[in-house]
């Protein structure tokens, strides 16, 4: 059939109506669309019957979707008995919308450019290949609201593959759920569209309302089977990974798939849902975290599917998930709660408990008091320690746990405040009369007298010198004292000195630092205390002797100064007489170098009073009288070497322990000494304003070098930073000199004057404040001297008189002057 060409511009196609006549209406058109040749166009009408007459009319339409007034009707009467060939070609008739719109069979087939709706402009761009040129139904984009049960329907006369093509920005309707996802879109100029799948037979297929006001209009696909029905037979599909087991990690889901026209993809499926996107290609698989999943069993399956829309799942396959789970950090501390003991009053020997709980589990609880620890930390519940609460003086005292975790957390209890309360051993009842010494009885004849005012600072210490003592310990301050005499340093008696006592007392027999002790001496014990008068500094023995007579030797030292004796009362009963412990802690056997610490652990039954570390037997610095106990010692004072270190604990009864003694090596890098001048070191001009001929030896100073032009004292310990430094011999007599300007010399280049003082002389000189103090110490069989140091340019250098205006120094030492250049 053949009509007009339209030429308006906006011209979109053609309609070609038929109907049988004498009374058949016009119904949907048998032609929707432009003709293959749109300069001739034309159609080919089939399926008419013989004896019956047809009429034709046609009608343009444009892209607005207006319809033009059709053409003149066209009659054709088809010869009876005449009846068109059977045909295999696909009929398309009845066509029925209950919206009333005339929806076009598009006959021409559906391709790239082709009209989507009977009234937009929206055309095909992408068609699928299972679609290529097919027939089609344009629909009417309005109409895509309609929720009718039975929407559009239509005639088929062989079976057929019928696509819906819905928007995919749409849900679909449930009546389409009969259909089968192709999984291929259909995309025009406006949106994209998904294709469904169902085979019919022939006859009439109904159709429902697209039932979406959003969105675009459905579109329907009529594709031939071929007059025969259409592919049936489901593709074949196996899982092949992963095997039936344990997984972990991610794996990868495969599987093998065959059908006999072709597979058009496979989806992975885990319990049930989705696993992944529809693989389309072979080989089908796809990548499955199992971290994504907790730990147990899963089943797996894969669907395949074919171009009609036929599928089949595979056999399904269990595995087990199971990967190994970081625990997160543990953050949480612990919970901790004090047990005992409950607040109020404690005494003696008490628990401290407490409980502890946490997420993981509890390391240990560390018990406080006062903050500090108590006992070590307790790593096994029940958790408790013991508080023995007589070692701390009676009061309050408040009492933590701290509960501690592997991860380090830590969690402190509430606080609980306790006050302890011993009852102390009352002081001893007085005697049943007053101490009393008598019957004082001294070999050399001399009259010793009994001091009854008690032991003081200011107090006389002989009745032949006008020494005073100056520093009295506590254990001795307030006590009975006998005044002895200084020119009886000598004697040697066995019993030299004898009184009588009504009751137990200490005695403390203090001696010269500067001597070598009497063996009778061993006898006492050494407290670690001295006793310090203006002359010299005494050492505390002491014994405890019970009442009656009591006789001491002589002090048998014609060097240094009598001993003194002090007698204290022990109450009518014994004294203390548990002696402290102690133990050297630092440093260790072996090497030391430059300045360190010299430390001890002491503990005593009442409590001690003091330690007093020692180098060689020599005193190491002070006692120390607080925990812990340690002094600083500079090695660097003393030549390289082996040296031995002890520690003398003490308590306030004055008994005394002294340490293991501990040997190390002092090993100092010694500076070499600096070049020599340019010229020697030349001390001329000596001026001494007592008149007394001062001498520089030219053997520099070193150990038994004599110290004075006036004594025999020689030097037995020399500093390194002075060793065989040219040196001044003073002369003793001049110790009491006060003038300014006493010792005058002169020297040729730039030198170090160091000044060698008595430690016993307070106090210093006001001239020797302009020096330094080095903290060395030189040592002489006399005395200790300190050295200070001073920078002098070459000329004359000045120095002033040993002691201060008013210092007698009687019993004191000179100073020494070492000139190093």
């Amino acid at each position: 059939m053949t009509w007009n060409k339209n030429s308006e511009s906006d011209l979109a196609g053609y309609k070609v109506y038929k109907r049988a006549l004498p009374s058949q209406d016009f119904g949907q058109p048998i032609f929707s669309g432009m003709p293959s040749n749109p300069s001739s166009p034309t159609t080919t009408v089939s399926g008419l019957n013989g004896g019956t007459t047809y009429g034709f009319i046609a009608t343009a339409f444009d892209t607005a979707g207006n319809e033009s007034a059709p053409s003149t009707e066209k009659q054709i009467s088809i010869p009876t008995g005449t009846s068109p060939p059977p045909s295999s070609a696909l009929n398309i008739s009845n066509l029925t919308v209950s919206s009333g719109k005339a929806y076009v069979v598009s006959t021409s087939g559906l391709q790239a450019g082709g009209t989507v709706y009977i009234d937009r402009n929206y055309t095909f761009s992408t068609v699928p290949a299972l679609i290529q040129g097919a027939a089609y139904i344009q629909t009417a984009n309005n109409d895509k609201a309609a929720t009718n049960a039975t929407f559009l329907s239509f005639t088929v006369n062989q079976p057929v593959s019928v696509y819906v093509a819905r928007d995919v920005r749409t849900t679909n309707p449930s009546w389409l759920n009969t259909f089968t996802d192709t999984g291929a879109n259909l995309v025009t100029s406006d949106t994209t569209l998904r294709l469904f799948v169902r085979s019919f037979p022939a006859g009439t297929i109904s159709l429902s309302g697209n039932a979406s006001s959003g969105g675009s209009m459905y579109s329907v696909v009529v594709k031939s089977d071929g007059g025969t029905p259409g592919d049936t037979t489901a593709p074949t599909v196996t899982l092949t990974a992963p095997n039936a087991g344990t997984v972990s990690g991610t794996v990868t889901v495969s599987a093998t798939a065959s059908d006999n026209v072709g597979v058009a993809g496979v989806q992975f499926r885990l319990q049930g849902a989705n696993l992944g996107a529809e693989d389309t290609t072979n080989p089908y698989s796809t990548s499955w975290n199992t971290t994504t999943v907790p730990n147990g069993s899963y089943t797996l399956t894969a669907t395949a599917r074919d171009a009609a829309g036929n599928t089949t799942t595979s056999t399904p396959r269990t595995v087990t998930v199971s990967n190994t789970t970081t625990p997160p950090p543990d953050t949480t501390p612990p919970t901790v709660t004090l047990t005992a003991p409950s607040a109020g009053t404690v005494s003696g020997t008490v628990t401290v408990s407490a409980t502890a709980s946490d997420n993981v589990g509890v390391t240990g609880v560390q018990f406080r008091l006062q903050g500090a620890n108590l006992g070590a930390e307790d790593t096994t519940n029940p958790y408790s320690t013991s508080w023995n609460t007589t070692t701390v003086p009676n009061g309050s005292y408040t009492l933590t746990a701290i509960a501690r975790d592997a991860a380090g957390n830590t969690t402190t209890s509430a606080s609980r405040t306790v006050t302890v309360s011993n009852t102390t051993t009352p002081p001893p009842s007085p005697p049943s009369s007053t101490l009393s010494i008598s019957n004082l009885t001294v070999a050399s004849g001399k009259t010793y007298v009994v001091s009854t005012s008690g032991l003081q600072a200011g107090g006389t210490v002989y009745i032949d010198r006008n020494y005073t003592f100056s520093t009295v310990p506590a254990l001795i301050q307030g006590a009975a004292y006998i005044q002895t005499a200084n020119n009886d340093k000598a004697a040697t008696n066995a019993t030299f000195l004898s009184f009588t006592v009504n009751q137990p007392v200490s005695v403390y027999v203090a001696r010269d630092v500067r001597t070598t002790n009497p063996s009778w001496l061993n006898t006492f014990t050494d407290t670690g205390a001295n006793l310090v008068t203006s002359d010299t500094t005494l050492r505390l023995f002491v014994r405890s002797f019970p009442a009656g007579t009591i006789s001491l030797s002589g002090n048998a030292s014609s060097g240094g100064s009598m001993y003194s004796v002090v007698v204290k009362s022990d109450g009518g009963t014994p004294g203390d007489t548990t002696a402290p412990t102690v133990t050297l802690t630092a440093p260790n056997a072996g090497t030391v170098s430059g300045t360190v610490t010299v430390s001890a652990t002491a503990s005593d039954n009442v409590g001690v009073t003091g330690v007093q570390f020692r180098l060689q037997g020599a005193n190491l610095g002070a006692e120390d009288t607080t925990n812990p106990y340690s002094t600083s010692w500079n090695t660097t004072t003393v030549p390289n070497g082996s040296y031995t270190l002890t520690a003398i604990a003490r308590d306030a009864a004055g008994n005394t322990t002294t340490s293991a003694s501990r040997t190390v090596t002092v090993s100092n890098t010694t500076t070499p000494p600096p070049p020599p001048p340019t010229s020697t070191l030349n001390i001329s001009n000596l001026n001494v304003s007592s008149g007394k001929a001062y001498v520089v030896p030219t053997s520099g100073i070193q150990g038994g070098g004599t110290i004075y032009i006036d004594r025999t004292y020689t030097f037995t310990t020399i500093p390194t930073l002075i060793q065989g430094a040219p040196y001044i011999r003073t002369a003793n007599d001049d110790k009491t000199a006060t003038n300014s300007n006493f010792l005058s010399f002169t020297v040729n280049q730039p030198v170090s004057v160091y000044v060698a003082h008595g430690d016993r002389i307070t106090p210093k000189p006001t001239w020797l404040n302009t020096f330094t103090d080095t903290g060395a110490n030189l040592v002489t069989s006399d005395t200790t001297l300190s050295l200070f140091v001073k920078t002098f340019p070459a000329g004359t250098i000045t120095l002033g008189g040993n002691v201060s205006s008013g210092n007698a120094g009687n019993d004191l030492s000179m100073y020494s002057v070492i000139i190093k250049p």
